[in-house]
């Protein structure tokens, strides 16, 4: 999800086996709730935000990713909760560069 689209809902769905990022919210794509998914198996992050305000990540299961959830680069005000994160390759949860979110 890239481009200024706000106030998005992604809930119960599949992603699985990307090569790159499960999930990604970049460059204003703000105001987005991700619940109730299933994210495995991808090549990067199982959700990742860059750029990106006031989302939320909750109650999804995040696993085998190579991270589980990245919020880099600008991210603030995102709440990451009541998340089953487990098997990433390198870490679970990954802030970097500002992000000023919840976790």
């Amino acid at each position: 999800m890239s481009g200024f689209s706000t106030g998005l809902l992604l809930r119960n769905n599949q992603v699985l086996r990307n090569a790159g990022h499960g999930v990604a919210l970049q460059n204003g794509s703000g105001k987005t709730v991700i619940e109730g998914n299933a994210i495995s198996d991808n090549g990067s992050a199982g959700v990742y935000s860059s750029g990106s305000d006031s989302s939320t990540v909750r109650n999804n299961a995040v696993l085998r990713n190579r991270y589980g959830v990245w919020l880099d680069k600008s991210s603030g005000m995102n709440v990451v909760s009541g998340n089953e994160i487990a098997n990433s390759r390198t870490t679970g949860i990954r802030v970097t560069d500002g992000s000023g979110s919840g976790v």
